[in-house]
């Protein structure tokens, strides 16, 4: 699902101070008292989120819009649309000092599935009661989502590893002390890494503080950023609003609008649409499912076996798991077809089936 979640088309986005986008209304806060005349004072609006607490994440996504691919020497054009849910607890593991230095949770996942529509085809992909435990890594621009139970398959990850990471929220925070209508640019790094995208040129994104108010803050970020996205050349549009709460020191509501145009790349099809998500976090006191002793035992660190995906075929009764650099590009008609990927560009490919059953002392030769 990752590979069609964040695509767009040439329609005007709108934000309002109340929606965005057809958003819920956030909810009004009391005015802060009147400062003195020609004054314009500082404040520093910073994250205290810290290893060991606990949060509610919601995050409800919609895209609709086209992907087209190529058929036959021919570009193909089908109506594409999403609806997509991911609830879960998720307790932080590490916070690293550095602002874009390492960060790792848990996450366990009470609902996930999605309903996704091409052309006339539908699939609900949904994450296995197996692998609702989740362990996530962000380093730099690079996230690595993993279940420490069992290997995801590459439908679980595109699932589930979706724009708007919410280990990364509080870094649209300023790093220094700001007034309102003040704006600063966002890093390239923070963008790149929520976007789930390869790698970007350009990137001009950046934030503005619109109100403060003692009991939280609002902000709303802008901006366009190019690049390449599973290898292929991607330009996306953002525009959105934040919340940050000053009596919890979270941000605890993200409204985003993003159009993106996506090329046709070796492995994916082009995108041309428009996606909404909307990300809230609450803070939670404890999570059975997240308690010291529901973790203990467990590998929570990737690693290269953590990391393999998992591909089989139930009708034929065969399994295998396989590095992330494999990319299936099956359809309906070919359920194992995998292409291995390097830098862009399809360095391997191979196609798995299952053999005829064999009667005793009979030979099969395969060319």
């Amino acid at each position: 699902m990752r590979r069609i979640l964040i695509p767009a088309a040439a329609l005007v986005l709108t934000i309002t101070m109340g929606v965005c986008g057809g958003m819920t209304a956030e909810p009004a806060e009391p005015a802060e008292s009147a400062e003195s005349a020609g004054t314009k004072p500082t404040h520093l609006l910073s994250s205290t989120r810290k290893a060991g607490q606990i949060d509610r994440v919601e995050a409800d996504l919609t895209v609709v819009g086209y992907v087209s691919q190529r058929v036959d020497e021919e570009v193909k054009r089908m109506k594409m649309s999403v609806q997509g849910k991911l609830y879960y607890d998720e307790k932080t593991l590490e916070m690293s000092a550095d602002a874009a230095g390492r960060r790792r949770s848990v996450r366990y996942y009470d609902e996930a599935e999605a309903a996704i529509g091409v052309a006339e085809a539908r699939v609900k992909p949904t994450l296995d009661a197996r692998r609702r435990l989740v362990a996530v890594e962000v380093d730099g621009t690079e996230t690595t989502l993993f279940s420490p139970q069992s290997e995801l398959t590459a439908d679980e990850l595109d699932l589930i590893d979706i724009l708007g990471n919410s280990l990364l929220l509080d870094r649209l925070l300023p790093e220094k002390p700001v007034s309102v209508g003040d704006r600063w640019k966002l890093p390239k790094e923070l963008i790149v890494a929520m976007l789930r995208i390869d790698a970007a040129s350009t990137s001009e994104v950046s934030s503005e503080l619109t109100e403060l108010t003692e009991v939280g803050a609002r902000f709303e970020l802008t901006g366009r950023i190019k690049g390449t996205w599973d290898g292929a050349a991607a330009e996306i549009e953002l525009q959105g609003k934040y919340r940050f709460n000053r009596k919890t020191g979270r941000i605890d509501w993200v409204g985003l609008l993003a159009k993106v145009n996506r090329d046709i790349g070796a492995i994916t099809r082009g995108t041309d649409s428009v996606v909404r998500l909307i990300v809230t976090v609450a803070p939670k006191q404890q999570s059975d499912r997240l308690s010291d002793e529901s973790l203990a035992g467990l590998s929570l660190e990737p690693t290269d076996k953590l990391t393999r995906l998992a591909c089989g075929s139930s009708s034929d009764g065969w399994q295998l798991t396989h590095g992330r650099q494999w990319y299936s590009v099956s359809d309906q008609h070919d359920p194992a077809s995998l292409k291995l990927v390097e830098q862009g560009k399809v360095v391997a490919q191979c196609k798995i089936a299952a053999l005829p059953k064999l009667t005793a002392g009979k030979v099969v030769f395969m060319e």
